[in-house]
């Protein structure tokens, strides 16, 4: 069962449609040479072809306890190209007092050259289409 509280702190509307495309196969992508550099390419792609606004959610990998350091720093502190995007920082409690941190990124100006670490990361990572604004989801998330 998935916690419906996983990045934010307040309940998912039901019903929610969550749908996902298979791009390549395993083999495909062993027999790429640079397989970031072209899930990057296809993704830059997609997001052309798209009306609404995308934006990439991305949490930390566990929950910890709080710290100030940490959460000065925030989840973006060594992405510096997705620091310069438009985009909101949160810390969400998740249990026992144990917090994640959580970033929403408006991907409108993003280059697709750079944070393949964190943009690619399917554990910890996933793109929202929305009709939303960055502060609209902001607000969404802080309930």
């Amino acid at each position: 069962m998935i916690d419906k509280r996983f990045l934010f702190n307040s309940d998912i509307v039901s019903p929610l449609i969550l749908r996902s495309k298979v791009l390549r196969s395993e083999v495909e992508y062993d027999q790429d040479r640079n397989p970031e550099r072209t899930a990057l390419q296809v993704l830059k792609r997609f997001v052309q072809c798209v009306d609404k606004k995308i934006y990439l959610v991305a949490a930390s990998q566990g929950a910890e306890l709080p710290g100030k350091v940490r959460t000065y720093k925030g989840l973006l502190w060594n992405y510096e190209d997705l620091k310069l995007l438009e985009h909101n920082l949160q810390e969400v409690e998740v249990r026992d007092g144990r917090t994640r941190l959580v970033a929403v990124i408006d991907l409108r100006d993003f280059s697709y050259s750079n944070s393949e670490n964190l943009l690619l990361s399917w554990t910890s990572t996933f793109l929202m289409i929305s009709e939303k604004t960055l502060s609209d989801i902001s607000r969404l998330a802080k309930k």
